[in-house]
């Protein structure tokens, strides 16, 4: 996909739905039309971590399905050995329930509590605890390293860093020094309005 090139949001759905026919292993990195982020990484065309405000499906899903168009980029990787949030036909189902395939297991949907039942948790650490500050630094730093901002944050939250710590670490990921200044100044008006 061409950077900066909006696409109808089925685009995405028939990009998933192909990963998942062909096995495929890598990460999935988009970003809505209302700016969002998210990051979907199959392995073996599972679904083994999804991630937007948290690492909940549940967010995921939402935020896929409040958009109309979206950019995306699949990037391969190696084979992740963790266990599924939710099963890959369930979240296909929950972002397109009327497409191809929305009969993969024969059921009607089930509810969004039904299939988030037993979720798994991300990591608690100190930048954990607030998911207002960690939505912004997302968003912020989605503008200066793209939608790979959502992996550095969750890499500095299963590092358990403070948030000080994690505006840091992606600033230092941004080539410019410039362009990182401009980071730190807009993460600190942001955190002084709130």
């Amino acid at each position: 996909m061409a950077a900066g090139q909006l696409v109808p949001r089925q685009r995405l759905i028939d990009r998933i739905r192909e990963v998942v026919a062909r096995n495929e292993t890598g990460i999935l990195t988009i970003v809505t039309d209302t700016g969002r982020a998210v990051l979907l990484r199959f392995s073996s065309g599972r679904l083994t971590h999804c991630h937007a405000r948290s690492s909940s499906v549940e967010d995921v899903i939402r935020i896929l399905n409040e958009c109309a168009s979206v950019k995306f980029a699949f990037t391969q990787a190696r084979v992740d050995r963790h266990v599924e949030p939710m099963a890959t036909a369930d979240f296909l189902r929950m972002l397109d329930p009327h497409g191809a395939g929305a009969d993969l297991s024969g059921d009607l949907l089930p509810p969004v509590a039904q299939v988030m039942e037993g979720q798994l948790q991300s990591k608690a650490g100190p930048l954990a605890g607030n998911a207002r500050l960690k939505d912004m630094l997302v968003q912020l730093a989605v503008e200066y390293v793209g939608p790979v901002a959502i992996m550095i944050v969750e890499e500095a939250e299963n590092a358990q860093e403070t948030f000080e710590q994690a505006v840091e670490r992606i600033a230092s990921m941004i080539p410019d020094r410039e362009h990182a200044g401009q980071f730190r100044e807009a993460v600190r008006r942001q955190t002084s309005s709130l």
